[in-house]
């Protein structure tokens, strides 16, 4: 009997497929957040090559917010991520995208997260 698996009460049960749980860290998207502690751009290098070396499905990073620092930033992280996908925010502003885009689009498996508002309040003031 292929695809059964022995129950607790003896009976045989039909196997359930196993599910890929997918881990997506958000570790340089949060730090970015956070007012009064900052990585260093060695460091936020470090840390997204760890865990690209700890097999994450995804890294997200802060969206573009320093301009070319972040792109430089960016730039930089992108063919190092050789595992996992780097993904980063990006609003509905048109002009962002571009270089957004072009500042991923060395890695190997680079995602554009597309954020648009939802509430009538963030759609007032975002």
């Amino acid at each position: 009997m292929s695809g059964a698996v022995p129950g607790r009460d003896g009976e045989r049960r039909k196997e359930t497929p196993m599910r890929k749980i997918q881990i997506v860290d958000v570790s340089l998207r949060e730090q970015a957040a956070c007012n009064g502690s900052s990585l260093s751009f060695k460091e936020k290098i470090e840390v997204a090559r760890q865990l690209d070396k700890l097999n994450v499905d995804a890294i997200e990073t802060a969206p573009i917010v320093n301009g070319k620092n972040d792109i430089i930033f960016l730039h930089t992280l992108a063919p190092l991520m050789t595992r996992c996908i780097l993904a980063c925010p990006v609003g509905l502003d048109p002009e962002l995208l571009p270089d957004t885009w072009e500042a991923l689009r060395a890695a190997k498996h680079p995602r554009l997260n597309v954020v648009a508002p939802v509430s009538t309040v963030q759609m007032e003031y975002q």
